[in-house]
């Protein structure tokens, strides 16, 4: 494994991320991270081929499945674009969306439907013709690296010497300008708490950020 996959794993049940999204609060382990993760690189090199200099763009609003997708596809040496934020690349290789009848999809040689909400097991509308729904195939997937990981696409781990001790930092968008920070976090077994700026003073004390710098 990777070393941000050992890293996860050696957190076992500590939180690795709690993410504040549309759905409310969702805390996941370092070993359930890792697991997701792990099942995701899985599917994509088995059942998508995925693997160096593939294209992967992500038509998602922030949320902990979008990282999940978008470290699975470095970890396959994939390039990851998150639309409306990067420039697309002309040939889309795989879409992973929400709304699978905009032109984007059409675009893409596969299409990945899922709903950014933690407890949806199944996309709620309707699936177009050969599109693949994300979460139910995933669940599928081995639990165990299968398949020999690729050059890393993703940037370098970038801790923030301001962090000193701390177990908990914020972080505002981990998919985005700080990646690099949380890889670094998850790779010093710290836990992250995202996205920082949107919290309040009693939910940013509540998660033990009272004293943690700002992201």
């Amino acid at each position: 494994m990777s070393a941000l996959l050992q890293s996860l794993d050696r957190m076992g049940t500590t939180p690795a991320l709690v993410s504040y999204a549309e759905d409310g609060r969702t805390e996941l382990s370092g070993r359930v991270l890792a697991n997701w993760i792990i099942k995701s690189i899985n599917f994509f090199a088995n059942e998508l081929l995925v693997d160096e200099g593939f294209t992967l763009v992500l038509d998602l609003p922030p949320h902990f499945k979008r990282s999940v997708l978008q470290i699975a596809a470095w970890h396959l040496g994939a390039t990851v674009s998150i639309a409306g934020v990067d420039d697309l690349p002309q040939h889309i290789d795989v879409l992973a969306t929400s709304h699978p009848d905009t032109a984007l999809a059409e675009r893409a040689e596969d299409v990945l439907v899922l709903e950014a909400r933690a407890l949806s097991l199944a996309f709620p509308g309707e699936i177009p013709p050969l599109a693949l729904d994300w979460v139910q195939a995933v669940r599928a997937a081995a639990d165990d690296l299968e398949v020999p990981l690729g050059a890393f696409t993703g940037p370098s781990p970038t801790p923030r010497p301001e962090w000193g001790s701390a177990r908990r930092v914020g972080l505002d968008d981990i998919d985005l300008q700080e990646a690099a920070e949380a890889l670094a976090a998850w790779e010093e077994g710290r836990t992250i708490v995202a996205p920082y700026a949107k919290l309040d003073a009693a939910t940013r004390a509540a998660e033990g950020l009272e004293s943690s710098s700002e992201a």
